[in-house]
């Protein structure tokens, strides 16, 4: 997919052929490009993000193309369905359908897994402007009672509830707290004084 997209962006923005074929630009930079490709920047903008990462593609369309500050929202999310409850059935029939129609002493491994491990999708954080970034990430029910009741300790400090500035202030406190135990850092430092033999 992302080989088709680049090849119709190349298609009207020339340039990008070269800049692929010699390794100034990477795939993912040209699909993060073709947004926002004119005639009269495509040489520029190529120009920019030869031999960037694609974070810093993105740091780089971020500034030159900054985009508002997205709502700060905070909903709950429907758990996913239990594994084995009769709502969720992946193929017709059961388990135990198919290992009727099998001969006797046929091995059904692989039919039905044990156990499978669900994996929560990653946090993301996207840049929308020079010094803005939009900050997404599923949490737990532990975490979200303890934002709230952090809101509720600040709401004299911030009356409007800002996640974004709660977010920010415990950070502040839980890096205090872990270069402090990394670095040993102290409000007030001992002063080593050589004894006199």
């Amino acid at each position: 997919m992302k080989h088709i997209r680049a090849a119709r962006t190349a298609r009207r923005f020339p340039v990008i052929f070269s800049a692929v074929a010699d390794g100034r630009l990477h795939l993912s930079a040209v699909v993060l490009l073709t947004p926002h490709l004119t005639s009269a920047n495509a040489a520029e903008l190529v120009a920019a993000a030869a031999y960037q990462t694609k974070a810093e593609v993105q740091q780089l369309l971020a500034r030159r193309f900054p985009k508002p500050d997205v709502p700060a929202l905070l909903e709950a999310i429907a758990p996913p369905p239990l594994l084995g409850s009769a709502t969720d059935q992946l193929s017709p029939g059961t388990v135990e359908g198919v290992a009727a129609r099998l001969s006797p002493g046929t091995a059904i491994d692989g039919l039905a897994p044990a156990e499978v491990e669900v994996t929560m999708a990653r946090g993301r954080v996207a840049p929308l402007s020079a010094e803005r970034f939009a900050l997404q990430v599923t949490i737990e029910k532990d975490t979200h009672d303890k934002l709230r009741y952090a809101q509720a300790l600040l709401s004299h400090q911030l009356p409007s509830g800002d996640i974004a500035q709660v977010v920010d202030r415990a950070l502040d406190a839980l890096i205090a707290q872990l270069e402090k135990q990394k670095f040993a850092a102290t409000a007030r430092p001992r002063v080593h004084t050589r004894r006199s033999a």
